[in-house]
């Protein structure tokens, strides 16, 4: 099976192609910037998946007859959870969940550092128990500068852990120690709450940054949502055909 997936994102989009089971290209683009016309010619011969959090670029998509894309939705859910509302639950948290069941089948955390920072949990079960959604490290940066009168808007491409003695530096360490605390306590609360040590893993722009400096990272999976959403695509096949 050829696929060509499109990863929608609030301010990036990714595409992957695949071609007899070896990937031929991943490229990204700004999401207001896709072209669809361009997207047909790259979709001819393959199934075009998507998994989007976009709803004007889904309805433009769908559109789109001669693609026939198969969605990435809570319609399309095949693991075990315990989310209480599942119909809310984001095509990209999707992915990650079934990346992440497809990948490891152990007690696993899902960090995904994009727009927002999300997290996915599994238990040794393979469950899906819950997770939380907090603002991405970018969006924190232009948050202060927007809602502040005097406040610069900071380059967060880079961070040295060094002694915040500017204005910059201080916003940078507010911002890098903010969210890394966030991920050391909630690991430790979901360690302490089902009693055991989770394969950590990391995705999205920020993920490898991250790492470098939040040991308790085990791993960063730069493809995490393709392959979630191949595993997607696989279930729904198998259960439908």
């Amino acid at each position: 099976m050829n696929i060509l997936a499109l990863d929608i994102g609030n301010t990036k989009t990714t595409f992957f192609k695949e071609i007899d089971g070896t990937l031929i290209f991943k490229r990204n683009i700004l999401t207001e910037n896709l072209n669809y016309d361009t997207l047909k010619s790259y979709g001819e011969g393959c199934v075009v998946v998507v998994s989007s959090v976009v709803k004007s670029q889904t309805e433009k998509i769908a559109s789109c007859i001669k693609l026939n894309p198969f969605f990435v939705d809570s319609s399309k859910i095949f693991f075990k959870h315990e989310y209480s509302n599942i119909s809310s639950l984001g095509a990209d948290r999707i992915s990650n969940i079934s990346a992440a069941i497809d990948l490891y089948k152990k007690s696993t955390i899902v960090f995904d550092f994009g727009t927002c920072i999300t997290s996915e949990v599994i238990d040794s079960s393979g469950t899906f128990v819950g997770g939380f959604i907090f603002p991405g490290i970018n969006l924190l940066a232009k948050s202060m500068n927007s809602y502040t009168s005097q406040l610069p808007l900071v380059d967060t491409s880079t961070f040295e852990n060094t002694n915040p003695n500017s204005t910059e530096s201080a916003i940078k360490n507010g911002i890098f120690n903010g969210v890394t605390g966030l991920l050391s306590k909630f690991i430790e609360s979901m360690s302490s709450e089902y009693k055991t040590e989770f394969k950590v893993i990391a995705t999205g722009g920020y993920a490898k940054m991250v790492k470098e400096k939040f040991l308790r990272i085990d791993e960063v999976v730069p493809n995490l949502s393709f392959i979630g959403m191949k595993r997607v695509l696989r279930e729904w096949y198998k259960n439908v055909y």
